[in-house]
């Protein structure tokens, strides 16, 4: 894969393999990550996904800078004032007179530009937000798709090395038989030599199946 993953993989391991005969009773199940959990990685932790996840904030700060410019200068403010008037009569009583004025003020001015540069810059900068925010949906597709090829690609490698240990396994018994009935003299030499190549073909089919998982395994790792 041409991306990778930047936070590591936490506590997720590749299974290690002792021997032909771990491998040959090992089902490709029990790969500890199911694709399920690949695709969920890519979208959280792929690397070229992460950057195009960082141009749409890019996108969006040069947006909302063109936008500003066309909304309104706000301004507020608030005045009070008390008068304390003379005394008026009712009745022949005397009272105070106290007067309080509350003036709450809310202004607005807007900038009027010439000409149409500013309204075509922030329409360019929606555009290229949406470019971006597409661009991130193509690469987590590609991403995602190329993942699940890696994945398949190393389910193959696990069941082709299981079946070769499996065919290791076998030859290694038809060896030793062959030897045990050429020691009672019930078979020929030529039938033991026989199974001893086979049982190195086997061998070597077998390396090659290992190599190959190992290879399977760091592509999808990567």
């Amino acid at each position: 894969m041409l991306a990778q993953f930047y936070m590591g993989w936490g506590d997720v391991t590749v299974p290690a393999v002792e021997s032909v005969s771990d491998a040959a009773n090992t089902p490709v199940q029990s790969y500890p990550v199911d694709l399920s959990t690949i695709l969920k990685l890519v979208e959280q932790k792929n690397l070229l996904l992460a950057q195009d996840k960082a141009s749409i904030k890019e996108s969006k700060g040069l947006l909302y800078q063109q936008l500003a410019t066309f909304l309104p200068d706000v301004t507020a403010t608030y005045g009070q004032s008390v008068l304390k008037g003379g005394t008026q009569v009712f009745g022949g009583e005397t009272f105070s007179v106290v007067r309080r004025t509350v003036q709450p003020q809310l202004a607005a001015s807007w900038t009027v530009y010439p000409g149409g540069k500013t309204v075509f810059e922030s329409l360019a900068a929606k555009q290229r937000k949406e470019v971006s925010e597409a661009q991130v949906t193509k690469t987590l597709q590609e991403q995602q798709a190329l993942a699940a090829t890696e994945y398949y690609a190393l389910a193959a490698a696990l069941s082709k090395r299981t079946a070769v240990g499996q065919a290791v396994e076998q030859t290694a018994a038809q060896t030793k038989a062959a030897q045990a009935r050429y020691t009672v003299g019930s078979g020929t030499k030529y039938d033991w030599m026989r199974a001893q190549a086979q049982h190195a073909d086997q061998q070597e089919q077998w390396t090659q199946a290992q190599s190959n998982v190992i290879l399977a395994q760091q592509a999808l790792l990567n």
